[in-house]
């Protein structure tokens, strides 16, 4: 009996030895664990942020499906989810894009604009641009015409869509033709000249920022002209010369002039000033050659006369739209006589901008005839997209016989 009893107690013995040294295998409480199994106590459980054994239960290490942050290599962070059983956490998913999720950045928008893009799973997303077009810079001040010729100053309205009223009179407000750096519509900087009056500043003209090319420089295509200029016109002449330009109302600052472009809504641009340009009345083959840009079809070279600038002798103030007034040889006319024409201005001039009292003057300064002709050379324009005075084929069956040229 006692030998039997010796040998349970040495079986026992080692039972228990093997099976310490194989608990000693095990994690002890407040070790590091992923699974229960990992633990001498049977419970991975995650406490204040952090996975480790427990003396309690034997519980879930998680709740199935949930999220929870790890780290990447190289310090970055990811995120990683319970499995379906709840004994472990997932493997670290880390996202291998180049920006952190949520964050921003400017973007480059079309246009040469700036705009903004979010960062969305490792990637950033679409620039996001502002659309929205403006017509001049809000505050900013540029010259406009006042009745009888003279120069006035009309400020951008606030929302930047369009210009204020023109005021006329006051005091100077810059030094006649000096130059000072301005903000262009686009954003970016360019120069404003003063008005020979020194009534306001020009429009902001040769802006240096935004996509294509800046102004003067070529060569450019008119089909390509929205994108390849940052002023958004390309001059094509027929010598082939191609430059990029930018609208304009009186003024475009050193070496540039403000003379007409081929479009029926009477838009302006900015022309270079030929060296030895030809002055109104020399005979020209095309605008490049005359010092204000305009060549006539008559193949003379005029000068605008509606920014107080006189006429020489021989030439007469002109209308030649409603946003324009060209130096015309006197002796030039057809049904519309010259005389009429410079009594029609002079009229309008007194108008003040009143549609009414404009009506009346077209009533009592041209005959009848006149009048007739005059309406059509003007709807033709419009309807042909050209000006009349510029383009040699624009409306010329209606123009020669009621203007003479």
């Amino acid at each position: 009996m006692g030998r039997k009893w010796i040998v349970y107690l040495f079986a026992a013995l080692c039972l228990f030895v093997c099976q310490a040294c194989s608990d000693n295998t095990k994690k002890v409480q407040g070790e590091a664990c992923q699974t229960n199994t990992e633990c001498l106590s049977g419970n991975c459980a995650l406490v204040n942020g952090a996975q480790i054994c427990t003396n309690g239960s034997t519980t879930n290490a998680c709740t199935p499906g949930a999220t929870q942050s790890c780290a990447c290599v190289g310090g970055t962070s990811g995120a990683q989810t319970c499995n379906a059983d709840g004994q472990s956490w997932g493997v670290c998913q880390c996202v291998t894009g180049g920006c952190t999720q949520g964050a921003t950045q400017s973007c480059a928008c079309a246009g040469g604009t700036s705009g903004v893009q979010t960062c969305n799973s490792g990637q950033w997303g679409s620039c996001q641009c502002n659309d929205t077009k403006t017509a001049c810079t809000p505050g900013a001040t540029q010259s406009c015409v006042c009745a009888g010729g003279a120069s006035g100053s009309q400020t951008c309205n606030s929302d930047g869509q369009s210009w204020g009223t023109c005021q006329c009179g006051g005091a100077n407000v810059c030094t006649p033709n000096a130059t000072q750096a301005c903000t262009c519509t686009s954003g970016g900087t360019g120069t404003q000249t003063c008005s020979a009056d020194g009534k306001a500043w020009g429009a902001c003209q040769q802006c240096s920022t935004g996509s294509g090319k800046p102004d003067g420089q070529g060569p450019c295509t008119k089909a390509g002209e929205a994108t390849e200029c940052q002023g958004g016109f390309c001059l094509d002449f027929s010598d082939g010369t191609t430059y990029c330009t930018r609208k304009c109302n009186l003024t475009c600052g050193a070496e540039y002039t403000c003379a007409p472009y081929d479009t029926a809504d009477g838009d302006h641009v900015c022309y270079k000033i030929p060296a030895n340009g030809k002055a109104a009345g020399e005979a020209c083959q095309r605008s490049s050659e005359c010092a204000s840009a305009i060549c006539l079809t008559t193949k003379v070279c005029s000068q605008r006369c509606d920014t107080g600038t006189s006429c020489p002798s021989g030439f007469d103030c002109v209308s030649a739209g409603s946003k324009l007034k060209l130096c015309l040889a006197q002796n030039s006319g057809g049904t519309c006589k010259t005389a009429e024409i410079q009594a029609l201005n002079t009229c309008l001039g007194n108008c003040g901008g009143d549609v009414l009292c404009e009506d009346k003057c077209f009533v009592s300064e041209l005959s009848e005839a006149c009048r007739t002709c005059y309406v059509q050379v003007a709807q033709c324009g419009q309807q042909n997209n050209c000006t009349p005075l510029q383009t040699p084929t624009c409306c010329t069956s209606l123009r020669k016989p009621c203007f003479g040229y």
